[in-house]
Formats: C-alpha cells, sequence, structure tokens
C-alpha cells in the first residue's frame, strides 16, 4: 500500500502526467490495497488522485469511500478537508451518506481546523 501510495505522490508532486497505462496499474493496486489503507493514506492517495485529477470509475470510487467511512473516526481535519476536496476534483458524486458522514465528522475535529495560507 505504501509503495502505490508514495509512487503517486511523487507524480502528484512533480505534477508529472505518467500516463493513462500507468496510472490505470497503479489505480489497479490501489483496488488491491484499499482495504488495508489507513486513514491518512486514504486522505493522502485521494489527494494525490485528484491532483493528477484521475477520472475514478465506479470500482475504484466504490473501494475508496467504502474505505473512508471504515477509518473515518480516525480522520483528522486535515483528513476531512483533502477527502471532500480530492472527490470534487475528482468529478465524483458523492452520495448523501458519504457527506453526511464526513461533515458530521468535520464538525467533530472542527476544534483543529486552521487557515492553510
Amino acid at each position: 500500500a505504501q509503495g502505490v501510495s508514495i509512487t503517486l505522490w511523487a507524480f502528484a508532486k512533480l505534477e508529472f502526467d505518467p500516463g493513462d497505462e500507468v496510472l490505470d496499474a497503479l489505480t489497479e493496486q490501489v483496488l488491491q490495497v484499499s482495504v488495508d489503507l489507513k486513514a491518512e493514506q486514504v486522505a493522502r492517495l485521494l489527494w494525490v488522485l485528484g491532483t493528477l485529477k484521475v477520472q475514478a470509475d465506479r470500482e475504484l470510487y466504490i473501494a475508496l469511500t467504502e474505505r473512508v467511512m471504515q477509518v473515518l473516526p480516525e480522520f483528522t481535519e486535515q483528513g476531512v478537508a483533502l477527502t471532500l476536496w480530492s472527490l470534487a476534483r475528482m468529478g465524483v458524486a458523492m452520495d448523501d451518506a458519504l457527506v453526511t458522514a464526513l461533515m458530521q465528522r468535520a464538525a467533530y475535529v472542527m476544534q483543529d481546523f486552521t487557515l492553510q495560507g
């Protein structure tokens, strides 16, 4: 899980488009390891996919959002913000249960939110 996440993160930080073939292979790996991702890894991975403007197919979206729901109690304020931004950037229509859960978590961690400048 960490190797895939770091590889994708590096592409995003370098603003490098690795091409559809490489992205397809890496997102296939994401599907295989998604059940093992920790909260921070899910949020970071979603940020990477959003930054790379990866259009999530239904299978990838379902796998990642199911994992978000499983690890949501561990999300920090940054994890909530990154997840919402990333899903919006990926052009997915979030279901009401996910949005509600993320908003509830945001309210819970609100005291930890900081302004990014």
